[in-house]
């Protein structure tokens, strides 16, 4: 929880609105359930596919199934996604993974668009 808040302070400096997701599905014991520490969305509200989610990790592991998941149910609205962890840079089955110092670049600045 102490480095999603860390997160949450750099977004919201960078002038970010915060937002995020929380679905608990009771009868699929937890496998239906997804929870997104962060939803950004882009300026231009005219375009259907504004919604950006991001996950934090702060251990060394990085399962992402509630990203995934949300993905899939909102294809139609998210632009992109990211996951911000202890590790490099990379891209890989369309999230963007970022190392947590670059939140305050979400979404755009350094942060190239993937569409």
């Amino acid at each position: 929880m102490l480095v999603e808040n860390v997160v949450a302070q750099m977004l919201t400096a960078a002038g970010q609105k915060l937002y995020f997701y929380s679905n608990r599905d009771r009868r699929a014991n937890g496998g239906g359930s997804m929870e997104i520490d962060f939803l950004l969305s882009r300026s231009k509200l005219e375009e259907k596919r504004n919604v950006i989610p991001i996950e934090v990790k702060n251990g060394i592991r990085v399962a992402h199934r509630s990203l995934d998941k949300f993905r899939t149910k909102f294809a139609d609205y998210v632009v992109e996604s990211y996951l911000l962890s202890v590790h490099d840079l990379k891209m890989k089955g369309g999230i963007t993974f970022l190392p947590l110092y670059m939140a305050p670049l979400l979404p755009g600045g350094a942060v190239a668009h993937h569409e």
